[in-house]
């Protein structure tokens, strides 16, 4: 009996250890792949840092073109009507330096071409007008065949002036009656622009439009008969003011 009660607990015991030998192994063999799944990830960790530097390379010495939507024009175009929102004082470079970083050197304006014509119709209604304030309040982004147009909408504020009588309104000289209703008085004319963009969408290319002169005209003096004497002969043609 006490022989027996001896191997069982000799038998007993092998199997412990057994046991505690097998846990060991399996401990061997977790901690290995956990140590083989750490080199991996480090392993992709330097792939992608390298990976990462080649990009980096390859976009620094490469002019990657980038797509151009109508949503960098909107910008463009609201960039512009915050610089020319009073227009151009002659004599004055800030606006002008502003616009030229805007306006193609190439910008059509109506009928006319050229940066310098640009600026001098804007300088005009500086000039022909006691004061000018530009507000734009709708604008709509349109894709082209090449480069996009952006469509604008608003309404400018302008004090009419006894400049503004001998430069745009000459006809009306010898009718002294009408020139007082008009001097000093402020119009509020409605405008619709079109911005048409350069191929890369960084400037504007061409502007196009129409300042609803008659409109203002009408509404400050309640009358479509004198509106049309005031303007059959206005030096007006669509948005541009003559010479």
């Amino acid at each position: 009996m006490h022989h027996f009660s001896l191997n069982l607990m000799e038998d007993c015991l092998s199997r412990q250890e057994r046991s505690r030998s097998s846990q060991r192994r399996y401990r061997a063999k977790v901690a290995d792949k956990v140590k083989a799944l750490e080199d991996s990830v480090r392993q992709l960790t330097l792939d992608n840092l390298r990976l990462e530097g080649r990009h980096r390379m390859i976009r620094s010495t490469t002019a990657v073109p980038r797509p151009i939507d109508s949503f960098c024009c909107l910008l463009l175009a609201r960039e512009y009507f915050s610089v020319a929102r009073f227009g151009i004082v002659p004599g004055t470079t800030i606006v002008t330096e502003a616009l030229a970083r805007l306006v193609d050197p190439d910008v059509k304006v109506q009928n006319i071409c050229g940066r310098n014509a640009f600026f001098q119709h804007w300088r005009r209604y500086s000039t022909y007008f006691g004061a000018l304030e530009m507000h734009c309040e709708a604008m709509t982004g349109v894709p082209l065949d090449t480069g996009h147009v952006v469509h604008c909408s608003g309404f400018i504020n302008l004090r009419l002036t006894s400049v503004s009588i001998v430069r745009i309104f000459p006809h009306l000289l010898g009718d002294k009656p009408l020139v007082q209703r008009l001097v000093g008085q402020d119009i509020r004319a409605p405008f619709v622009f079109s911005l048409e963009f350069t191929e890369d969408g960084t400037r504007i290319a061409a502007f196009r439009g129409d300042v609803g002169f008659t409109v203002a005209i009408m509404e400050l003096l309640r009358s479509s008969s004198d509106a049309s004497t005031v303007m059959a002969g206005a030096r007006i043609e669509s948005s541009l003011l003559q010479s």
